[in-house]
């Protein structure tokens, strides 16, 4: 079964818009996620380290740029009104940033065009 069907079939008949639930029902906390988080990182080793749902929005705003999408873009799938907010998320490396020029820089590749 894909995901968009499955999804459909264990939403049915759910009338809230929320999609992530605790064991009661209720709408997931963040304390309830973060919890959640701590569990998964005790169980795969990885305690001491930091990470938490905030990490991986991090990560996928990080990700997402290294693979060209456009930063505005990113602001709209993050829900920022301002794009300064969606910039605490890109925090690339000298190197990310040299190779990211060297990828899409158009005095450095074929895809030069006027407009």
């Amino acid at each position: 079964m894909r995901r968009n069907e499955y999804m459909s079939e264990v939403l049915k008949g759910h009338s809230s818009a929320v999609l992530f639930i605790s064991k009661d029902g209720n709408q997931l906390t963040i304390s309830g996620s973060d919890s959640i988080f701590q569990e998964l990182k005790s169980k795969l080793g990885m305690n001491g380290k930091k990470y938490s749902a905030h990490t991986w929005r991090h990560t996928f705003a990080k990700t997402f740029l290294l693979n060209g999408g456009d930063v505005f873009t990113l602001q709209k799938i993050l829900g920022h009104s301002d794009i300064t907010t969606t910039k605490v998320y890109i925090n690339l490396s000298d190197n990310e940033m040299k190779a990211q020029n060297s990828k899409f820089n158009p005095l450095d590749n074929s895809r030069w065009q006027y407009y």
